[in-house]
């Protein structure tokens, strides 16, 4: 996951948007902006994302939007080692007044 992607994410979702469509598009796909997602009646949701309740996403819709957007996963980052970690233990001003 490169922080390029996930710039570009945030600046495709959240910046300077047209919150003025929170109906769902009439040929079934989805618009890009909600005004207010808790405001929405709950059986109307799945109709916003393209989706349903009983079924879920289609593999295709699934493969899509994976390729789409940036994957949800953390990164691994190496824990420090335990030289560090004692090094650590007397990075502290309080310990020698």
């Amino acid at each position: 996951m490169s922080v390029r992607r996930v710039r570009r994410w945030v600046a495709r979702h959240a910046g300077g948007a047209d919150f003025s469509s929170s109906e769902p598009t009439g040929d079934g796909s989805r618009p890009d902006r909600i005004r207010a997602w808790h405001a929405l009646d709950p059986a109307s949701v799945p109709k916003h994302l393209g989706s349903n309740i009983d079924h879920g996403l289609s593999l295709q819709a699934v493969t899509q939007r994976s390729a789409e957007h940036v994957p949800n996963c953390l990164a691994v980052v190496k824990p420090p080692s335990a030289l560090w970690r004692l090094a650590m233990q007397f990075h502290n001003l309080l310990i020698y007044g």
